[in-house]
């Protein structure tokens, strides 16, 4: 299955991505493996959102073995945070959202075409695939 919501490009974008995660996955992941989908939702926005003036695209595709969120938006250029700031995700703690992704994810990575920076990741939802 998958969802795709418009969301602003705003810090409220992160909170907003939770119930289009369970929705995709008919909320039937473990607990551990839907709160990491979550982060990973929420990170992937913090990183676009800081960069992207009105709207983002936010996908969450669930496929047997994995599932993959994206989120697109319209910029110049997107500049990755390297640095530590709070995530709405994360209850105020400090976080590096790229380092959390890269922990996160089984595969992510970033594309641009046509004017829209992607930044994407995978979470295998079975360890033999």
């Amino acid at each position: 299955m998958e969802v795709v919501r418009s969301l602003p490009a705003s810090d409220a974008a992160p909170g907003l991505a939770w119930p289009a995660v369970d929705l995709a996955t008919g909320n039937r992941l473990p607990g551990q493996l839907a709160r990491d989908l979550r982060a990973l939702a929420g990170d992937l926005l913090t990183e676009v959102a800081a960069c992207v003036v009105g709207t983002i695209e936010l996908r969450v595709r669930s496929e047997p073995h994995a599932v993959r969120l994206e989120v697109r938006g319209a910029a110049e250029e997107l500049e990755l945070s390297r640095s530590s700031r709070p995530s709405p995700a994360s209850d105020g703690e400090e976080v590096r959202p790229l380092a959390r992704i890269d922990r996160l994810a089984d595969r992510w990575g970033l594309a641009h075409r046509d004017g829209h920076y992607s930044l994407w990741a995978e979470k295998f939802t079975d360890r033999s695939a």
